[in-house]
């Protein structure tokens, strides 16, 4: 229980301390695993389009066409198409389907057992 500073009673949640502590790491997890910390300044993160394609394992064509409607995050200089390897890899996570017990996870979060 918590109290705000009229001094009025507030409840927020039943859930014990360490069932928060879990949702929260494993908001803060999820939260990392979608949007990558990039550490430094690696002139190897950068991709041109023949690389991007073999490692995203996709036809240079498709890349061109998922660049050309801004589905696919992309640097332009010039005409040349150039790619981070961070920004590729969070673009498909983007797409990660949820297993079976992350989906059960979710919604033992979601509602709580009483």
């Amino acid at each position: 229980m918590l109290m705000n500073q009229n001094a009025n009673s507030l409840v927020l949640t039943s859930l014990s301390i360490p069932q928060l502590r879990d949702i929260f790491r494993d908001e803060i997890e999820s939260y990392f695993n979608k949007n990558p910390v990039n550490l430094g300044d690696n002139r190897e993160d950068i991709l041109g389009i023949e690389e991007a394609a073999e490692y995203i394992k996709l036809a240079i064509p498709t890349i061109h066409v998922l660049s050309s409607k801004k589905q696919i995050p992309v640097i332009k200089k010039g005409k040349k198409l150039l790619f981070s390897k961070t920004d590729l890899t969070a673009w498909l996570m983007q797409g990660r389907k949820l297993t079976l017990s992350e989906i059960q996870k979710d919604a033992e979060r979601l509602v709580p057992i009483l």
